[in-house]
């Protein structure tokens, strides 16, 4: 099997205080993709990590701006 078929279609959450942790999640379960889970800052060392990045988006606590030209993706 290659390695393409060892990943994907799975995201885990993280946050600033879990690096280490989610690193060794992404490599054991095959992970593609990370996301941040409260949505305020992303860690920078997971960014290296080739996966795809999500971010967690709470409009009481980031970019207002995007939420009111945006009202269609608001929950």
């Amino acid at each position: 099997m290659s390695e393409a078929n060892l990943t994907g279609r799975v995201t885990i959450p993280t946050d600033l205080d879990v690096v280490p942790e989610t690193i060794e999640v992404l490599k054991k379960w095959g992970a593609d993709a990370i996301r941040d889970c409260d949505g305020t800052e992303f860690p920078a060392e997971l960014t290296k990590t080739g996966a795809k990045i999500y971010s967690t988006y709470y409009t009481t606590r980031k970019d207002n701006a995007w939420a009111k030209a945006n009202p269609d993706e608001v929950q």
